[in-house]
């Protein structure tokens, strides 16, 4: 988890987050935040197709199926976050019980609040674990085995900021 944290304060440092990082971490609930899915892109950030979003848990974690959130299983290729607090951590899965499956990736707010365009999951893909994906955002964590991924995302786990939890793949129940 300290490594962790030193890598989003080295990336918070280099990417030229505000100086108001220590307030972040003893204020994190400052907004509630929400992720947003969209089965596609009509044209450059105008999303189309199904949508649904999820709110940010104010501790711990929260399991959210994509077919309980109004989006569908199977149907969501986009996300973007919307005030989401510092260190919130979201790890996006390819199977309804949000374990095992084809494919698993992490996202990670690093600034407070974090608002960002939106991003298709394919290019999460090959993409290195701690690089930045746009300004706010970076990749988490990282597993690949096959398949598809558009409209392929089945659940969405969110962690709260600050001690939320950190990724781990869930049991056969599905708990994290």
């Amino acid at each position: 988890m300290k490594t962790r944290t030193v890598n989003v304060l080295m990336v918070c440092f280099l990417a030229g987050c505000s100086s108001a990082w220590g307030d972040q971490q003893s204020s994190p609930q400052q907004t509630k935040g929400r992720i947003e899915f969209a089965q596609k892109m009509d044209d450059d950030q105008q999303p189309g197709g199904k949508q649904c979003s999820v709110s940010i848990p104010s501790s711990g974690f929260k399991l959210n199926k994509m077919s309980d959130a109004g989006c569908g299983n199977d149907v969501v290729t986009f996300f973007r976050f919307v005030d989401v607090p510092s260190t919130t951590d979201v790890l996006l899965s390819s199977e309804l019980k949000c374990s095992g499956g084809d494919w698993a990736f992490g996202v990670q707010a690093y600034k407070h609040p974090t608002t960002s365009k939106w991003v298709d999951i394919r290019t999460l893909k090959g993409m290195d674990v701690d690089t930045i994906i746009q300004a706010g955002l970076i990749k988490s964590y990282d597993r690949f085995k096959e398949g598809n991924i558009e409209g392929k995302l089945s659940c969405a786990v969110v962690y709260a900021p600050e001690g939320g939890g950190t990724f781990q793949e869930s049991d056969e129940e599905g708990r994290p």
